[in-house]
């Protein structure tokens, strides 16, 4: 069975029922990725949330399992990168900035260690990890500055830079399951 098409019916959730579409600025987001990209050996350092855990863990917190599959923030790394830098799934890394935009638009530094995942639902020259790991906050290393932000005047945390450094072995790897988290 197919999911099927939303919206068909051209009847949208807005006000006035109506799609609502913002046009990027483009050449924004060029200068943007311009300011925060990376440099070098650098990577982009992205974050969100992980659906297996919600918000800072507040409540996730208690529960055996969850803590069991999560005992540390990761950082997830493309299988090439990893190989590249000596990093398999359970060593401890180091993801660190000396360009870290603060929320005034003045630089700073900033890292975080976490246990690498490596995984093919990221691309080289990329790296994500939970945003709210308590202890291990990977924002940071990622910009709070909101007028980096072509669209969305709030400050972004979401995407900024960074070197990746292998710290070493973990007895993580024999704890995290390390499975794919993108099964459908």
């Amino acid at each position: 069975m197919q999911t099927e098409r939303l919206h068909t019916d051209m009847k949208f959730k807005g006000s006035n029922g109506t799609s609502n579409f913002v046009f990027v600025d483009i050449d924004a987001v060029r200068e943007r990725n311009a300011l925060l990209g990376p440099e070098g050996d650098e990577f982009w350092v992205l974050n969100g949330r992980v659906n297996h855990l919600w918000q800072s863990l507040y409540d996730d917190k208690r529960k055996p399992h969850l803590i069991q599959r999560f005992p540390a923030t990761f950082i997830e790394i493309s299988p090439a990168d990893a190989d590249r830098l000596g990093i398999i799934s359970g060593d401890m890394v180091a993801v660190e900035s000396e360009r870290v935009r603060t929320a005034e638009g003045t630089i700073s530094s900033g890292g975080v260690t976490a246990v690498a995942y490596v995984t093919d639902a990221v691309p080289s020259g990329v790296i994500f990890s939970m945003f709210h790991y308590p202890g291990s906050p990977v924002n940071a290393v990622v910009t709070a500055d909101a007028s980096t932000t072509p669209i969305n005047p709030r400050q972004p945390f979401k995407f900024g830079r960074g070197t990746v450094t292998r710290i070493g072995p973990t007895e993580l790897a024999e704890i995290m399951p390390f499975t794919p988290r993108n099964l459908v």
